[in-house]
């Protein structure tokens, strides 16, 4: 039967394992940020009123098709 091994990290994983832990805090910290917006279904600005089809034919000097 295999004896079980404990193994420990060794000295050039240091470097690797502090990476790590800061790319840890760096995506807690994205993560705890507020969604951002998106502008999907927020008005911006008013549309522009619409007008009559005949108002702006005769303006254009074209006829309505009817």
């Amino acid at each position: 039967m295999a004896k079980d091994r404990t193994y420990w990290p060794i000295r050039s994983n240091a470097g690797y394992v502090e990476y790590i832990g800061e790319v840890l805090k760096a995506s807690c910290k994205v993560l705890q940020q507020p969604t951002p917006d998106t502008f999907l279904g927020r008005k911006t600005h008013e549309p522009f009123p619409k007008e009559d089809d005949q108002a702006a034919h005769s303006r254009a000097g074209t006829a309505v098709l009817d």
